[in-house]
């Protein structure tokens, strides 16, 4: 995948050095050289230009880009021009914009943006559910079901998730198992080992109720 990032303030610049770090192949630009020269280590290519020019965008090669994100921050104006020039001249596939209210989210979605992002709302929704939350990491799917990962009960220790039987026992899934680095599918015959970790997907009080072991 080649991504470029428009935008280097705090949220562009973390996006881009995280996206480099997982082996995409990132463009970084801003017409800012200080915050370009704060990246240029951590991405593919960092480049300072005049982000608002086409032939600048086109030069540097955003049109061959998979995709694009637009990281201006409260600079709505440009956010909806560049991402329009982004969309409709440069034909780039997929561009994601940044913005501050749902107001603007519906605005750039009408102009072309694929998909529209509010960090300070998203990441206050997730803390918020993370502070309400009876589960360790818990990835809430919706006021009844929960996917969770927990360390393996010792109980489980040498068995078999047949043995165990999750579905019938508990009424809820194994959807995976990571040991060590490696994800490892739930297959019936596998067995636990004590340092596993468990992802487990069911309804909250399912979960809730294995947690007591």
């Amino acid at each position: 995948m080649k991504l470029c990032v428009i935008g280097l303030g705090s949220f562009g610049h973390e996006i881009a050095a995280m996206l480099a770090n997982k082996g995409v192949e990132v463009l970084a630009l801003d017409k800012d050289p200080l915050k370009v020269n704060a990246i240029k280590d951590k991405v593919t290519q960092a480049i300072c230009i005049d982000i608002d020019n086409e032939e600048a965008l086109k030069t540097v090669g955003v049109d061959e880009m998979d995709t694009a994100i637009v990281c201006l921050g409260k600079n709505f104006e440009d956010a909806v021009l560049l991402t329009r020039l982004i969309k409709e001249t440069l034909k780039v596939a997929r561009v994601i914009t940044r913005t501050t209210d749902f107001s603007r989210k519906e605005i750039l979605e009408l102009i072309g943006a694929d998909d529209v992002i509010l960090p300070e709302k998203e990441a206050a929704h997730i803390l918020a559910n993370k502070i309400l939350s009876k589960f360790p990491n818990q990835i809430q799917l919706s006021n009844e079901y929960s996917i969770i990962n927990i360390t393996i009960p010792e109980d489980f220790i040498g068995k078999s998730l047949e043995q165990i039987n999750f579905p019938d026992e508990y009424k809820i899934n194994c959807i995976a198992i990571l040991r060590g680095e490696k994800v490892l599918p739930p297959k019936v015959n596998r067995t636990l080992q004590e340092e596993d970790i468990l992802y487990l997907s069911g309804k909250n009080k399912n979960l809730a109720e294995l947690l007591k072991l």
